[in-house]
C-alpha cells in the first residue's frame, strides 16, 4: 500500500487520484487544456524552448523558468504518482501554457496513456537544458548540474515503493521515529526544568564517531530549539581537538566535547546517548508536500520547519480564488453564525456545571475552545476576586489582554502581506463568541480591552502600523463593535497617565538597554551563536520569571529586516536560503548575511527584554488598567486565563497567514508551510489585490471558486 495516500480518493482511476491529492491537483492541469506543448517537442527544438522561457519574465533567467515551471513540476508529479499510488507517469506529457504562451507550472497528460519509465523521463528533462536560449548567464555544464539538482531535490525522502524502483534518498521509518522520540523527550524534560529553577538543561550525548553523519548540524539545532543541548563524547582526551575541529568545520560552533570521566564529573544525565549502532544519519523525514498530503505541518516557528525541503509552488497562481464583496461577506456571515451557535452551546453547558453567575462565567472562560493550558492557572479562588465584584455591582466584567500588534511581514515565509487577514478576523470572531456566551448567563457581559503593543516592545514605523490598525477596525465593524475595544498601548498610556510617566518609562527602557548591553559585553552572537545565547542567559538570569534573552532571540531572529536579496533572486527564496541554517555563520557564501541577521535579532532582543523590565519597574500594566480584572494571555501562566485565539492553533494570527482547512476550520499558520502543502491564495474585495485574505487547499477549489461544501462548513476549532 503506498504510504500516506489520500484517504479522500473515491475511486481507483487516475482522475480520482489527481482530484484528491493536493500536490497532483496543484501541478496537473485539468482537461481540456487550451494551450500546451509536449516535453518531447521541447526536447527536440531549441526554438520551442526559447519561445517557452525567454520572454516569460524580464527579471528571471530562462534557466530558472525552465527549472521551476517545467522540470520541478514534472519530476514532482512523477514521484508522487509512484510514491503514493504505485503508478507511473504516462508517456505523452505536455506543459500547460498561459494565454501569453508562458508555462504555468502545470503538466497535462492522457490519463489512459502508456506508462513512461523514469530513466526516459529524466533523459528528456536533461535534454531540455541543451535547448536553453543563449540569454541565460549559465554555461552548459552548469545548466545540466542545475537540472540534476532540481530533480534530486524532488526525489528526497522517498517512500519504500519509489526507493525500491529508483534508488535515491530515503530515511528509514525506524530512524525517523528514534530521532523524533528523542526530541520529544528533550522538550518534555526542558518544560520540567523551566518549572524548577536551577535545573540543568536536558542533554543529548552523541558518540564522537558519529560527527560525520548527514543531518547532524540540523539535529543539534533541533535539540537546542526543543530546550536542550548536545554533548559529544570521545574516549580519549587527545581526540578532543580533532573532534572539536571536525564539528566546527561542519558549522557546529562552540561544541562541548568531553571524555567519559569529564562527562561523569559534569553531572550531566543525558536524555539519550547516541552510539554508532543507533542511527545511519541524523536526518528525519520532513512533513512536507512531498512526504505527506495531510496539510501544513503544525509549527510555532520557522525554526521547526525543514525550510530547505519546502517550496512555494508557482502553479498556485493558476488555482487562485477571487471573492467579490458579496461572496466575502457571505463567508463572514457563515463564520459568525457558527460562533453564535457555539456560544449558545457553551452557555448551556456552563449553566449545567455551576449554580452561581460568577461560577458560570468562570466555566465559560475555561471552556475548551477558549482555554489554553491548565485550568489550574485560574482557579475559582482567583475568579472570586476578579469576577464576583463586577457581578455584585451588575457591571460588565473587566477583561484585559495584549494582541494585534502588527503583521510580522518581514520575509514572505511567515505571512502573506502586512495587513490583518482572515486569521485576525476569525480571532475577533472568537472574542465575539466569548462575549455572547457570557451575555447569555450574565447580560452585562464583558468589557474586553485588547492592548495593541505594535510599537511598545519593538519600535516600528507608523506607515506599517496605521494600515494594519485601519484594516483591523474594518474587521471589527464586521464582527460587531460591541464585542471588544482595541487600544494602542502607548497612546492609551499617554491619554490615561500623561506625558511624564510615559517619558519615565522610556528613560527606564534606555537604562535597561545600557545595563543589559554592559552585562553582555564580550559576547559575540555572530561568532558562536548557540554558545553566545547560553552565556547570555547565565549572565542575565534574575529569577523574576521574565522571558530569557535566548527565548526572545529565537523568536525575533525570524522577524527582522533581511539584507537585500541579490538580483534576480525572489525575496522568499533569499529568505529561505538564509534561514535554512541561520546559525551557520561559517558558510562561505551566506555567512556574512546570516551574521547580519543574527546581529539585528540580538539588538532587538535586548530592546525587547529592556522594555519588559522597564514595564515591571514602573508598574505600567497596573497603572493602565485598574484592578480587578481578568487577565487573558496566549502564554498560560498562574494568575491568567490561557487564551487560545483560534483554538488548537499554536500560531497567533499576526505571526502567520489565515488558513481554512478542508474541514472548514479556520486557523493560522506559516505561509511557506501552507504553500508547500498545496494551499492556494483566496483573495477578497475586502483586502484588495496585493495580499490574500486566506489560503485554502487546492483540493477545495474548482475553476477559481471555493467548493460550496467548504464554505458551508466554515467554523472555528472547538479545542
Amino acid at each position: 500500500m503506498p504510504r500516506k495516500a489520500c484517504s479522500a480518493v473515491a475511486d481507483g482511476t487516475l482522475h480520482g487520484v489527481i482530484s484528491a491529492d493536493p500536490m497532483l491537483s496543484l501541478h496537473c492541469a485539468p482537461a481540456p487544456v487550451s494551450r500546451s506543448v509536449s516535453l518531447a517537442a521541447l526536447a527536440c527544438s531549441p526554438r520551442a524552448v526559447n519561445r517557452l522561457v525567454a520572454d516569460c519574465c524580464a527579471d528571471e533567467d530562462p534557466l530558472d523558468v525552465l527549472l521551476e515551471l517545467v522540470v520541478r513540476p514534472t519530476a514532482r508529479v512523477s514521484r508522487i504518482l509512484l510514491d503514493r499510488y504505485d503508478r507511473h507517469l504516462p508517456e505523452d506529457v505536455s506543459v500547460e501554457l498561459s494565454g501569453h504562451g508562458h508555462p504555468t507550472g502545470r503538466v497535462f497528460f492522457d490519463h489512459g496513456g502508456t506508462s513512461q519509465s523514469w530513466p526516459n523521463l529524466r533523459s528528456t528533462l536533461l535534454r531540455l537544458g541543451q535547448r536553453i536560449p543563449a540569454r541565460t548567464m549559465f554555461a552548459p555544464d552548469q545548466i545540466r548540474c542545475a537540472i540534476i539538482r532540481t530533480i534530486d531535490e524532488e526525489l528526497r525522502f522517498l517512500g519504500p515503493t519509489a526507493h525500491t524502483a529508483w534508488g535515491g534518498h530515503a530515511v528509514s521509518p525506524e530512524q525517523d521515529k528514534i530521532l523524533r522520540d528523542v526530541l520529544d523527550h528533550v522538550a518534555t524534560a526542558a518544560r520540567q526544568a523551566r518549572r524548577q529553577p536551577g535545573t540543568a538543561r536536558p542533554a543529548v550525548v552523541i558518540d564522537g564517531e558519529l560527527v560525520a553523519l548527514a543531518g547532524l548540524r540540523r539535529f543539534c539545532w533541533e535539540v537546542y530549539d526543543a530546550g536542550g543541548r548536545t554533548v559529544f563524547a570521545v574516549p580519549k582526551r587527545n581526540e578532543r581537538r580533532d573532534i572539536f575541529r571536525a564539528l566546527t568545520g561542519a558549522g557546529i560552533l562552540g561544541p562541548t566535547v568531553l571524555t567519559p570521566p569529564a562527562l561523569r564529573r559534569s553531572g550531566i544525565t543525558p536524555v539519550f546517548t547516541f552510539r554508532p549502532a543507533d542511527v545511519a544519519t541524523f536526518e528525519t523525514s520532513p512533513r512536507n508536500g512531498l512526504t505527506d498530503p495531510a496539510g501544513p505541518a503544525p509549527a510555532r516557528s520557522l525554526a521547526e520547519l525543514s525550510l530547505g525541503e519546502l517550496r512555494d509552488h508557482r502553479a498556485s497562481a493558476s488555482h487562485a480564488v477571487t471573492l467579490d464583496d458579496e461572496a466575502s461577506l457571505f463567508l463572514v456571515s457563515v463564520l459568525l453564525a457558527a460562533t453564535a451557535a457555539a456560544a449558545h452551546r457553551t452557555a448551556g453547558l456552563a449553566r449545567d456545571r455551576a449554580e452561581t453567575i460568577g461560577g458560570q462565567v468562570h466555566e465559560i472562560l475555561l471552556s475548551k475552545q477558549f482555554r489554553k493550558g491548565s485550568r489550574d492557572n485560574y482557579p475559582w479562588s482567583l475568579a472570586e476576586q476578579t469576577i464576583k465584584p463586577f457581578v455584585d455591582r451588575g457591571e460588565p466584567i473587566r477583561v484585559m489582554t495584549f494582541g494585534f500588534p502588527a503583521k510580522l511581514d518581514y520575509n514572505g515565509l511567515k505571512t502573506a502581506g502586512p495587513l490583518p487577514d482572515f486569521g485576525e478576523l476569525a480571532a475577533l470572531a472568537r472574542f465575539g463568541e466569548l462575549q455572547r456566551a457570557v451575555r447569555r448567563v450574565y447580560p452585562p457581559g464583558l468589557h474586553i480591552m485588547v492592548l495593541s503593543d505594535g510599537n511598545h516592545f519593538r519600535p516600528r514605523p507608523t506607515e506599517l502600523l496605521r494600515p494594519y490598525q485601519a484594516k483591523l477596525a474594518e474587521f471589527q465593524e464586521l464582527v460587531g463593535t460591541d464585542v471588544l475595544t482595541v487600544h494602542d498601548l502607548d497612546a492609551l498610556a499617554m491619554d490615561r497617565l500623561g506625558a511624564d510617566p510615559v517619558a519615565e518609562r522610556l528613560r527606564a527602557v534606555g537604562r535597561h538597554v545600557q545595563t543589559i548591553t554592559a552585562t553582555l559585553d564580550g559576547i559575540d552572537v555572530t561568532r558562536s551563536p548557540l554558545r553566545a545565547l547560553e552565556k547570555a542567559d547565565r549572565r542575565l538570569a534574575d529569577g523574576t520569571g521574565s522571558p530569557s534573552l535566548a527565548a526572545l532571540f529565537r523568536s525575533l531572529v525570524y522577524a527582522v529586516t533581511l539584507p537585500p536579496a541579490p538580483r534576480p533572486m525572489r525575496p522568499q527564496d533569499w529568505a529561505r536560503q538564509l534561514y535554512v541554517d541561520v546559525f551557520d555563520v561559517t558558510d562561505p557564501v551566506l555567512g556574512k548575511e546570516r551574521g547580519q541577521v543574527l546581529s539585528r535579532a540580538w539588538t532587538d532582543a535586548i530592546r525587547y527584554l529592556a522594555a519588559i523590565r522597564a514595564d515591571r519597574e514602573v508598574a505600567y500594566e497596573e497603572a493602565l488598567v485598574p484592578r480587578p480584572y481578568v487577565r487573558l494571555s496566549p502564554h498560560p501562566r498562574p494568575g491568567t486565563v490561557g487564551f487560545g485565539y483560534l483554538g488548537g492553533s499554536c500560531m497567533l494570527p499576526w505571526h502567520g497567514v489565515g488558513l481554512v482547512g478542508t474541514d472548514g476550520i479556520v486557523s493560522s499558520g506559516l505561509a511557506i508551510s501552507a504553500a508547500d502543502a498545496g494551499y492556494v491564495p483566496v483573495r477578497s474585495a475586502l483586502m484588495g489585490t496585493d495580499q490574500p485574505w486566506f489560503l485554502a487547499p487546492v483540493t477545495a477549489t474548482h475553476k477559481g471558486k471555493l467548493n460550496p461544501a467548504l464554505v458551508a462548513s466554515l467554523r472555528l476549532r472547538r479545542r
